[in-house]
């Protein structure tokens, strides 16, 4: 009974490691986050090292949200930005 328990135990256990490897990094900037960030961007009133530090990530987490709100804008896919 004990060994069957323990089996499943460890089944349960690689499962979820399995899970979690899958799902990779938690982005740093959530889904509200980055169309504020690229908004406030666009008005060049500020440097992306000052919104990064504001928004508490890092500069390059600030310019991989712009890169990626261009590739979303030339391929056509749903801007984030309203």
């Amino acid at each position: 009974m004990m060994a069957k328990a323990r089996k499943l135990t460890r089944t349960t256990t690689w499962q979820e490691q399995q899970v979690r490897r899958l799902r990779g990094r938690q982005p740093k900037l959530n889904h509200r986050q980055e169309p504020h960030l690229i908004a406030l961007l666009d008005g060049d009133e500020y440097s992306t090292a000052e919104f990064a530090d504001l928004f508490g990530v890092a500069r390059s987490s600030a310019y991989r949200a712009v890169q990626q709100e261009r590739v979303r804008a030339m391929v056509g896919v749903g801007s984030t930005v309203g």
